[in-house]
Order: C-alpha cells, then structure tokens, then sequence
C-alpha cells in the first residue's frame, strides 16, 4: 500500500509550496539522510513558475504581473492546481512496479 503526504487545504499557505529547488536537490537531500529501509522519489513539479524561466511548482501561486494570488474568499486557483498536482502524482505512484 503507497501512501502520500497530502497538504491540508487548511494549512497556512506558504510561497514556498509553489516554487521550490529542483528534483535534484531534494534526490541529494535523500542520498544525505541515507534513511534505512526508506526509497525516495524527487519529482519537478508539474506546473511552470511565472518569471522564473525553468521553475516548476506544485500549484499556482501567481498572478499573470508576478504578485502572489491573494487568498480571498471564493479563490480557489491554489487549491484547485494543488489538488490537480497531488492527482498526478498519485497516480505516477501507483504506475511505479
């Protein structure tokens, strides 16, 4: 059984979720811990960061000018390309042998 950490729609935002070092940062960081009995899968995020040239993220998080969305009542464009980003990798978990 594979399980994954998911982010609570009720956690505090941070940019940081959407904008992050690359995958092979995190594969080093992994390597590093050299954690026993433990795999560990270092993955870009799926969506492209505005003004950032090659930066990938895991949701939306900025306007079309470069300001952060604002969390306002009734928007739900960092929720919705969370959710989206957590599907796809749940789903590429599960294709793994």
């Amino acid at each position: 059984m594979r399980n994954l950490l998911r982010t609570s729609p009720l956690a505090p935002y941070s940019p940081a979720l959407a904008r992050s070092d690359g995958p092979a940062s995190f594969a080093a960081l992994a390597r590093k811990l050299a954690l026993p009995h433990t795999a560990a899968l270092a993955l870009p995020g799926p969506l492209p960061v505005l003004l950032t040239g090659a930066g990938r993220g895991w949701l939306d998080a900025f306007e079309a000018d470069g300001e952060l969305i604002a969390p306002l009542p009734g928007e739900t464009r960092r929720l919705t390309s969370l959710a989206s980003s957590v599907t796809a990798v749940e789903h590429a978990v599960d294709a793994l042998p």
